[in-house]
């Protein structure tokens, strides 16, 4: 069984390039033969579409320390009303804790969340700032998507170069400002693609698609 992308050359003819399936070839001349095909891909012009970028996409996950403000707010209200009439909350019905436990611990939380969550993006920033990333160029030749009733399972997509072959996973509700959009999901990675990665770790803070 083969998949297939569509080449389409400067003078508008178009042609198909075959990828063999792993599952009828062994795995070798399988690589061989998509890298044949990145060969021919390579060969047309370079027009890529940013699909992703950190830079652009800044700092996503500020949602996080936002809802522990949010619940610092609510706890201090909360707090405040326990004072008045202590058996409104089941939480203060058996014990009189300090009225400002629960929000102190919510701004703790909020603290912590975003310290973790903005160093992560700070170092991946500057990686892509700096040019400290590596830069993956090839052929989508594999993705192994999740089952039909299963939203746990990552994906893997398999990315073909020149040189080697690389794995990138790609985990649902994992909360990362690096890309983590898999294909059954709506992510852009299509089996044949021609893809440019900038890749610090194995995470993604760059992706772009030939047109």
């Amino acid at each position: 069984m083969h998949s297939s992308a569509e080449l389409r050359s400067s003078s508008g003819s178009a042609g198909r390039i075959a990828f063999p399936s792993t599952d009828n070839r062994s795995t070798m001349w399988a690589i061989t033969d998509l890298i044949g095909a990145h060969q021919k891909l390579s060969e047309l012009p370079s027009e890529f579409h940013v699909y992703f970028d950190l830079a652009a996409a800044g700092y996503r996950l500020w949602w996080i320390p936002a809802l522990g403000v949010l619940a610092t707010a609510v706890l201090s209200v909360t707090a405040h009303l326990t004072k008045r009439w202590p058996k409104l909350l089941i939480l203060y019905r058996d014990r009189d804790p300090h009225p400002l436990s629960l929000p102190l611990l919510a701004v703790a939380c909020s603290v912590v969340a975003f310290a973790v969550t903005y160093t992560q993006y700070r170092r991946l920033r500057m990686a892509l700032d700096q040019g400290s990333y590596r830069l993956v160029e090839g052929v989508v030749a594999r993705i192994d998507s999740q089952e039909v009733g299963d939203s746990t399972r990552p994906e893997r997509v398999m990315i073909v170069t020149p040189s080697d072959t690389v794995w990138y996973r790609f985990t649902p509700n994992l909360l990362t400002p690096a890309f983590n959009q898999a294909p059954s999901r709506g992510g852009p990675l299509r089996e044949g693609a021609f893809v440019r990665i900038a890749d610090v770790g194995g995470q993604i803070v760059r992706l772009e698609i030939r047109k």
